[in-house]
């Protein structure tokens, strides 16, 4: 691993274990202290390490192989690339003396901090090389490892030269979702050549597919730009046009997607853990796997799952909801919250032990406003009736499966708080008459034709009134929210006399719960 680096070493046991690897070999990572050796730099402690590594990398540069360096190249070259053919030749910078970093490693993956060369000739092989070598300390990688706290001098590389597939479609696979780290399989595809879909130069299709099912859900762009060969007379890969007939179908089938899903998920069973792959189909169809890398880290991975869901909110909050909306609606649900679970005979002192848990009751995302589900099941469960009516609570919600808690009451200590639930039932509707007159009370100050119009008040009287109606609403909030609480054992006890003519119910959620991590 010292002296080739984790991503050639992957790419070799991968090949070894049968996968569509194409061919390639390897130049270890003592040829390159060899040719930095021989440079005539001063000591990297006389000189500022950035100005030590940009004279390095201006050097090897320069430092093209030679004598027999140079003729096993070649050799090598017609070998596995053919004297015909051309080569993806590719950097890698390998692990430090301590087995530790290196490019692709599982705790750092580098990616893009060393370069690679494309359509690479035979001709054109020894110049690749020494520019694999400059790249250990072109500036970006330089800031890279100063800011990772690496010394930033002491960098290796490999080269890895491998046989350039003439693929027409390209992917970035990952066998879980780089965005929270759930596991969906997301493949994000393009006509060309991988470098279009690795730094978006291409215009790009996504495909979902779900690894329990296999089921592909779709995201289709009109695609104009691909990467591909270079033009006449160049070396570098070159943005074309997508063909007219291709540019609104799919990149890839359902059957292709669920293919390079399958691959992926080889992948991550070879090496144990998630993973990042590259490949391409080449105009006969066949999948070629170019690159695999394991994903990232995430600090996220390791946390509990949340599950969110929007089964009941949609009514309150259709469409799309703006930050400003959001920041309303969460404000209430603590305010309004609290409220209900402190007249709802909830302890002070409990409720004060989940008071973090009161203002993330709802959640936002692309857009949507969402219940965090775990903490609706906690806050609810120190209701003391509130056992006796979960079940039902959890069907109006939409929870299903997993997501449902268990009981934290025997059915006894919960039937022990009927009495004072039904006492408090039996007020319900004088309390909650008394609340609607209190705040259309409100709504007609606030709205009084005798006052000056909202938008006439200056801002500090509009805060003080905002103030003054929020204070008013923290403290009477809670008084209409109980009917849930004391319908539920009747829509319980009702429900099944229906059920021989409507069916067995409820249905199921619109969307299911989304799972997220911490």
């Amino acid at each position: 691993m010292s002296e080739i680096g984790h991503k050639f070493a992957r790419l070799e046991a991968l090949r070894a274990a049968g996968f569509p690897v194409p061919g390639f070999f390897c130049l270890p990572a003592g040829e390159f202290d060899r040719a930095l050796g021989a440079l005539r730099l001063p000591p990297v402690s006389a000189v500022p390490v950035e100005d030590w590594c940009a004279s390095a990398a201006s050097a090897l540069s320069k430092a093209v192989p030679d004598g027999d360096l140079a003729t096993g190249l070649l050799d090598a070259f017609d070998e596995r690339i053919g004297a015909g053919g051309m080569a993806a030749v590719r950097a890698c910078v390998v692990p430090g003396a301590d087995g530790g970093g290196g490019e692709d490693s599982e705790d750092d993956p580098f990616a893009g901090m060393s370069d690679s060369f494309l359509y690479v000739r035979r001709d054109g092989l020894l110049e690749a090389v020494a520019r694999c070598w400059a790249s250990a300390f072109k500036a970006e990688a330089v800031r890279y490892r100063t800011h990772k706290g690496v010394d930033a001098a002491s960098a290796r590389v490999a080269v890895g030269v491998q046989r350039m597939v003439p693929g027409t479609r390209s992917f970035v696979a990952f066998t879980r979702d780089p965005r929270d780290g759930t596991r969906h399989h997301i493949i994000a595809a393009a006509y060309g050549i991988g470098e279009g879909v690795v730094q978006e130069k291409a215009d790009i299709d996504h495909f979902f597919v779900d690894p329990m099912t296999g089921t592909v859900r779709t995201e289709v762009v009109a695609k104009r730009r691909m990467v591909g060969p270079p033009a006449d007379g160049e070396t570098d890969p070159r943005v074309a046009e997508v063909p007219e007939r291709l540019r609104v179908a799919p990149v890839l089938t359902d059957e292709e997607a669920q293919q390079v899903a399958e691959l992926a998920a080889r992948v991550e069973d070879h090496f144990g853990r998630p993973q990042d792959i590259e490949g391409t189909f080449t105009p006969d169809g066949a999948l070629h796997l170019v690159q695999a890398r394991p994903l990232a880290k995430n600090a996220q991975d390791d946390g509990p799952r949340v599950h969110w869901g929007n089964h009941n909110i949609t009514e309150s909050f259709p469409g799309v909801s703006g930050a400003l909306t959001y920041s309303q609606a969460r404000m209430f649900y603590e305010l309004a919250f609290t409220d209900l679970y402190r007249r709802m005979g909830v302890p002070a002192r409990r409720l004060r032990a989940q008071a973090h848990r009161l203002p993330r009751m709802i959640g936002h995302l692309d857009g949507g406003v969402y219940y965090r589900l775990d903490d609706w099941q906690e806050l609810h469960g120190r209701l003391p009736v509130f056992d006796l009516i979960r079940a039902g609570w959890e069907d109006g919600m939409g929870i299903t499966g997993e997501v449902r808690a268990a009981r934290r009451r025997s059915r006894v200590r919960a039937a022990a708080s009927l009495p004072m639930t039904a006492v408090r039932a039996a007020g319900h509707r004088r309390a909650t008459a008394r609340f609607l007159r209190w705040w259309d009370g409100v709504m007609a100050e606030v709205h009084d034709p005798a006052a000056r119009p909202l938008a006439e008040r200056p801002p500090d009287e509009l805060i003080a009134l905002y103030r003054r109606v929020w204070a008013a609403v923290s403290a009477r909030r809670g008084v209409p929210l109980p009917h849930t609480l004391f319908g539920l054992p009747s829509i319980r006890h009702g429900t099944p006399r229906p059920r021989p003519w409507a069916g067995a119910g409820p249905h199921p959620p619109s969307r299911p719960p989304i799972p997220r991590p911490r």
